[in-house]
């Protein structure tokens, strides 16, 4: 047989062997990244976490969006589920499969230290001319020639007992846990608020009050905002109720800062009560549009970050009026200011 052919052997036999002792990560139900690629990419982290050793499980990663990611491990250890969510959205390009790759390694090192390993074989030590048997399950052979007992002799001594499964086991468990890296938000967050609704052409502001949930960089969520004004004729109470919809164009690191377009939809209204007897009022709603830039601001406390937000831009609505003057104009020129969460 060739050199050639000899390195090629030793090369593939490597290679098996590192295949077996590898954890199996499942990556069929994530389309999102290149198979290859992100399997190098993994391959990279785990010898960094922990020596890989045959656990008897396997780390599934689900890509059930573009920018969500799913991590658990199977079959379910006895201590209760392992998993993790990511969320991508906010991570260049450039970095998404190393976060992956960390967050894969990371999860291994959980599992693994909550799962002993598979007990190795045992082989006992044998003197010359003195017969061994293998301790390999069901197996009970006898190795009664010389170079089976010079074998025996170079082995390194391994009993397989109890106290030594528990020491490793004790050994896994005191592993040196490694700090977690940053995770991004969940792949899903709802956000309520309250605040005031200013147009240019009504005396007082409106309440508003409103709730959004965030997947990705998509917002979607339902507002509505109700407010008075009065005069000696009589009372106007405007209001709205809107469909909203926004897109976040730029957001710094954990989402402390972003940039938010936004477009409602809705209705706007407004009901009237007269002072005297003599005055006729009459209620109305007709169809609203709305387009806004919103600048936001969020601080996290553990796990709900406090947001508040300014937002102006255009509007096309309902105009109410009163012996000829405009008592509520649900038009034109808006601004809104809000206080809320996000979790």
């Amino acid at each position: 047989m060739t050199r050639g052919a000899l390195l090629a052997i030793a090369i593939v036999a490597a290679l098996a062997g590192r295949a077996a002792a590898d954890p199996r990560v499942d990556l069929d139900r994530c389309t999102t990244f290149d198979a290859l690629v992100l399997a190098r990419a993994i391959d990279r982290e785990i010898p960094t976490i922990a020596n890989p050793t045959n656990h008897g499980f396997a780390i599934i990663v689900e890509c059930p969006t573009t920018t969500g990611v799913m991590l658990r491990v199977e079959p379910t250890p006895a201590s209760g589920a392992i998993e993790r969510q990511l969320d991508l959205g906010e991570v260049p390009r450039e970095l998404q499969l190393k976060l992956l790759a960390v967050a894969v390694g990371e999860l291994y090192a959980v599992a693994a230290a909550s799962t002993p390993p598979s007990a190795p074989p045992a082989i006992a030590t044998a003197q010359p001319g003195i017969g061994a048997t293998t301790g390999v399950a069901g197996a009970n052979h006898v190795l009664a020639t010389p170079d089976a007992a010079r074998t025996a002799r170079a082995a390194p001594e391994r009993v397989a007992t109890a106290s030594t499964d528990a020491d490793a086991v004790d050994h896994i468990d005191h592993v040196a846990a490694r700090p977690e890296p940053r995770v991004p938000p969940p792949a899903f967050a709802i956000a309520p608020h309250a605040g005031v609704r200013v147009y240019t052409r009504t005396p007082r502001p409106l309440l508003e009050l409103g709730a959004e949930i965030t997947s990705g960089r998509a917002r979607v969520g339902l507002r509505g905002a109700i407010g008075q004004t009065s005069d000696a004729l009589g009372t106007v109470r405007p209001w709205l109720a809107t469909l909203a919809a926004g897109y976040e164009l730029l957001c710094t690191r954990g989402r402390a800062a972003c940039t938010v377009a936004r477009v409602e939809g809705g209705v706007a209204g407004a009901t009237a009560a007269v002072a005297t007897t003599n005055v006729v009022a009459r209620d109305a709603a007709v169809p609203y549009g709305q387009a806004t830039l919103a600048g936001e601001l969020a601080h996290r406390f553990g796990g709900v970050a406090a947001v508040a937000s300014l937002e102006a831009g255009w509007a096309e609505g309902l105009v109410a009026r009163s012996n000829n003057h405009d008592r509520a104009a649900l038009a034109g020129v808006v601004a809104i200011a809000c206080l809320g969460a996000r979790w």
